[in-house]
C-alpha cells in the first residue's frame, strides 16, 4: 500500500512538473535576439566506393577463401 501512495504522489509530481514546464515555455513574453556564427569548412576526404571496398577486402581474404574452397 506504501507504494502505491508513494508512486501515485510522484506521478503527481511529474506531471505538474511536466505541465508547469510547458507553460513557462509556452506562455514566454521574452524575446531575445541573438546572433548565431557558424564557420562551416568543408573538408571533402576522399572515400572508396563500395565496388573498391569490396575488391580490398576480397584481395586480403583471398588466402582464406582459397583454403577453404570446396571444388564441386
Amino acid at each position: 500500500m506504501f507504494r502505491i501512495l508513494i508512486s501515485l504522489l510522484l506521478t503527481a509530481f511529474l506531471f505538474v512538473g511536466i505541465i508547469s514546464t510547458a507553460d513557462v515555455l509556452l506562455n514566454s513574453e521574452i524575446s531575445s535576439k541573438k546572433n548565431i556564427n557558424i564557420n562551416y569548412l568543408a573538408n571533402a576526404s576522399p572515400r572508396d566506393s563500395i565496388k573498391e571496398i569490396e575488391i580490398l577486402t576480397a584481395n586480403e581474404n583471398y588466402s582464406f577463401t582459397s583454403k577453404n574452397f570446396v571444388n564441386k
